[in-house]
């Protein structure tokens, strides 16, 4: 008796076929290629071979270019593009969201037209344990190649360890980080980034379009789904610019506001979220949305997309409670809540809705003039002296910003320039091409804003310019230097004296974002 002859597929991909593996035969590249993180050498060998079965009834005939590069998922979708979702809230939520009159606008282009030209994304659902690990595996050594570059301070745990927990916590986040970690991969070796562009809008609609019939209750599918929204916010900040990342971060909306449904602490009120509870360690994904909605808020010159109750409770704001986003991002938390607060009542004295207190300002100084760094004695002293620097800028920013985005006053006003000139001095004692140095973004930004020096303007210009690509943290810093150069040789020329409005005007001109 003859033994059983295993069949594979005659038609699979030709990395598949030398690997002898059966492949998916998903086109331009197969999903198995894709998960193991292999060349996918495509389907031109069954071409030139002549296989019998190719004419017979046209399955295999090679398709047209302009349609083979649409990935599989996007035919037939159930999910809607991105441009056409409707991104308002239910009606229970609207309190809380800052449409100023107005509903949530895509502006991501960028990702509809580049989502037709990239390949799709392994769909971990239908993976089987071994592709999972390689997946698992390829997050970790991707993302262990920017772990000493990427935060402020070092991760005091194993960061393989908790990348690969982390992975492996449910089937949404491993295909978010797995997106992450191609594109590290391609940023890093530079071959060719831009062709994961697609994933992130295939990724994201998938994610946002999929709206449930009722309000989601558990808090974990919640909470995966705001984490991986950001995420790849974040990811459209490294590959395209700043505000097709906005974008995408805007319609984080509807599920963090279902999140925070399930915190009474966070819900402060019918309209507000707190921001001391937002930002407690329990719930990262919270805190996250809330630091780029913040810092956002402050680049873009929009109102925020959340209501915050800025209430500061110093007890909640130690150093140890809220380490996690510090430690990453290096904004002091009090620093943050305090931007939030100007970022708010900025908003109301535009809108005639009432205006800071001489008590309102007082307080702010005084909570900005009380915060005292952590030393770390450990660390050596170059490192320890920059991550000083830095924090110190974010103070003298946190001020800037208060004195003219809250109080409205110009750049001439005489605590304004002052401080202007700590953050130069203190940003040049950070080493150029240090990891650090694109932490001294929004510091630099706030403070060039009020620039009227050219060798001042000239240190925050460089510093900017750090922000780009593997080294943008909260925004792509390096697209807002042509917002600053529009407003230094305009309304700022020659020093001229100019309001924060100026400064959003310029913005307006060169980096506009639908609202």
């Amino acid at each position: 008796m003859s033994n059983p002859v295993i069949r594979r597929s005659t038609t699979g991909c030709l990395t598949c076929k030398r690997r002898k593996k059966k492949c998916d035969e998903k086109r331009p590249r197969c999903e198995r290629c894709l998960a193991g993180d292999f060349d996918c050498l495509g389907y031109g060998h069954l071409i030139e071979g002549g296989s019998p079965n190719t004419s017979r009834n046209g399955a295999d005939i090679p398709v047209p270019p302009s349609e083979a590069i649409v990935p599989p998922s996007t035919q037939g979708n159930v999910y809607p593009s991105v441009m056409e979702l409707d991104h308002s809230p239910n009606g229970a939520f609207l309190p809380l969201v800052n449409y100023i009159g107005s509903q949530i606008k895509s502006s991501t282009a960028f990702l509809v037209n580049f989502s037709e030209r990239s390949p799709s994304i392994p769909k971990s659902p239908q993976l089987d344990s071994v592709e999972r690990e390689n997946m698992v595996d390829l997050v970790v050594s991707q993302y262990l190649r920017i772990a000493n570059q990427a935060p402020f301070r070092p991760f005091p745990f194993a960061f393989d360890k908790a990348m690969a927990n982390r992975a492996r916590s449910s089937n949404l986040i491993l295909k978010t980080m797995y997106i992450g970690a191609r594109i590290v991969q391609a940023l890093l070796d530079d071959t060719s980034p831009h062709l994961f562009v697609g994933w992130i809008d295939n990724f994201h609609r998938q994610i946002s379009g999929t709206q449930p019939s009722a309000p989601e209750t558990d808090v974990n599918s919640l909470a995966d789904r705001l984490s991986a929204l950001h995420d790849l916010a974040f990811y459209a900040f490294m590959l395209l610019n700043s505000p097709t990342g906005y974008s995408l971060l805007r319609q984080g909306v509807p599920i963090f506001l279902q999140l925070a449904a399930q915190s009474p602490q966070v819900w402060a009120n019918d309209c507000t979220i707190s921001i001391s509870h937002a930002l407690s360690p329990v719930r990262h994904e919270m805190s996250r949305f809330v630091l780029a909605d913040t810092i956002s808020s402050l680049a873009f010159g929009t109102a925020p997309l959340l209501n915050y109750d800025t209430t500061v409770h110093q007890d909640e704001l130690s150093h140890g409670k809220y380490g996690f986003l510090e430690m990453v991002y290096s904004c002091p938390i009090l620093f943050l809540v305090l931007i939030a607060r100007t970022n708010s009542t900025r908003i109301a004295r535009l809108m005639n809705q009432g205006s800071p207190s001489l008590a309102d300002i007082q307080e702010l100084e005084e909570h900005v003039q009380s915060w005292s760094p952590i030393l770390d004695y450990t660390e050596k002293p170059p490192e320890s002296i920059a991550r000083l620097a830095i924090q110190e800028c974010w103070r003298q920013a946190t001020l800037i910003y208060a004195y003219m985005g809250m109080c409205g006053v110009n750049s001439t006003n005489d605590r304004i320039q002052p401080l202007v000139s700590q953050v130069a001095q203190l940003a040049e004692t950070v080493e150029a091409g240090s990891p650090l140095e694109t932490h001294l973004f929004i510091p630099c930004l706030v403070a060039g804003a009020a620039a009227r020096k050219e060798k001042h303007r000239a240190v925050f210009r460089k510093k900017m310019l750090a922000s780009q690509s593997i080294g943008a943290r909260l925004l792509r810093g390096a697209d807002f230097v042509v917002v600053l150069d529009h407003l230094w040789h305009g309304a700022a020329v020659e020093g001229s004296p100019v309001t924060w409005e100026d400064y959003v005007t310029s913005r307006y001109a060169t980096v506009p974002v639908d609202t």
